[in-house]
């Protein structure tokens, strides 16, 4: 969840992920990745379908999938699978997962999950899937808060003088087509994550299906590590001039 404070800086809590629970730093510096999830959009899933044993049966989740968490539940309203690794949620517009910790095997999960419902429900109307990808770095230091304004909010930008205050702070918004069928959407944002100036960065990568076939839907979420890759790769270079200047 992310709420509006009163300084006007972006407050993040509760977004799904802890960054405790994953276990490799990402880049070489501060920056860490917190949440990452895979979405699989629809005009109407019904959920009655999505019963255990429907699941189950059709090799979408396993039974100590389905049983593994007191919390997991199914109901006309939404379903909610907590299993090792991930959560699954199902509601009339969307089923997501989202990660509780990078395993190496992820392309491997959203197939199963995500493409597994696409191929099981291939009548649905999809309307596009996606991956979202989040890290923050924190921007604390005096010397790093600079270079976070230069990046941001260079010295020739026709409003730089008006945002002059220490208490400033900046973000940036950019989104491009990567391929002929994807979009590559960049969103960053100040933010207090444990009472620290942090940045993040929000990267989502999706494609519109407008009722595609089901092999289109697999096929993109075969393709999680080479987008995961490019992600983290601009993470990277994000990262290293914020906080090394390089």
């Amino acid at each position: 969840m992310v709420t509006l404070a009163s300084s006007d800086k972006l407050v993040y809590c509760g977004i799904g992920v802890a960054s405790t629970t994953y276990p490799k730093t990402l880049g070489n510096y501060y920056m860490r990745l917190i949440s990452c999830s895979g979405v699989l959009a629809a005009d109407l899933f019904n959920l009655s379908i999505f019963s255990q044993i429907w699941l189950i049966d059709n090799k979408i989740l396993s039974r100590e999938e389905t049983a593994s968490d007191p919390n997991t539940y199914f109901s006309p309203m939404a379903v909610n699978v907590k299993s090792n690794g991930y959560d699954l949620l199902v509601i009339p517009e969307r089923a997501q997962v989202l990660l509780q910790g990078r395993s190496g095997h992820e392309a491997e999960l959203f197939l199963r999950i995500l493409g597994g419902i696409a191929k099981n429900l291939p009548h649905t109307p999809y309307q596009g899937a996606g991956f979202n990808f989040d890290y923050v770095i924190p921007v604390s230091d005096a010397n790093v808060l600079k270079r976070v304004r230069s990046c941001f909010m260079p010295e020739n930008s026709p409003i730089s003088a008006d945002f002059l205050s220490n208490d400033a702070r900046f973000g940036f918004y950019v989104s491009q087509d990567i391929d002929d069928s994807l979009r590559l959407r960049l969103d960053i944002k100040p933010a207090i994550i444990n009472n620290a100036d942090s940045i993040v960065l929000k990267f989502n990568v999706h494609r519109e299906m407008n009722k595609a076939p089901t092999q289109q839907i697999e096929d993109f979420f075969n393709r999680f590590e080479e987008l995961d890759n490019k992600c983290r790769d601009i993470a990277d270079k994000i990262n290293a001039f914020i906080v090394r200047g390089e």
